[in-house]
């Protein structure tokens, strides 16, 4: 997930906006590009858009590198075909673990403590 414009702190995931498939810009090219700040973990095309991507490094100090040198203009000329790229650090979120039981399972109409619910057995 991307942060709000202003509210940044570094970290080693990148929101990166105004590239990918849908403009021209392939993931490999921007994954090549990023290796020479450190060693990239994954670029990813997060929806159907294919006009943002995710990148991840290992280690923070690169993606700072790497976030200094697009927001300064580095590879408009190469790897984004001209385009002005939106950077950002971004949150990456583990989705939440499955749950056994998507609701309680209740066998008499009290046990759900629902005034007026009524439980009809088979």
């Amino acid at each position: 997930r991307c942060p709000p414009a202003g509210a940044q702190s570094a970290s080693p995931h990148l929101y990166l906006a105004n590239t990918g498939p849908a403009v021209g810009v392939s993931v490999e090219n921007v994954k090549c590009s990023l290796e020479q700040f450190g060693e990239v973990d994954r670029v990813v095309c997060p929806d159907d858009t294919k006009a943002k991507l995710y990148a991840t490094f290992k280690e923070i100090a690169a993606a700072v590198s790497a976030h200094a040198w697009i927001e300064q203009g580095g590879g408009r000329d190469g790897v984004w075909c001209g385009r002005a790229v939106v950077v950002r650090y971004a949150a990456m979120e583990e989705p939440p673990p499955p749950s056994r039981l998507l609701a309680p399972i209740y066998k008499t109409s009290e046990e759900a403590g629902v005034p007026g619910l009524m439980l009809i057995h088979d």
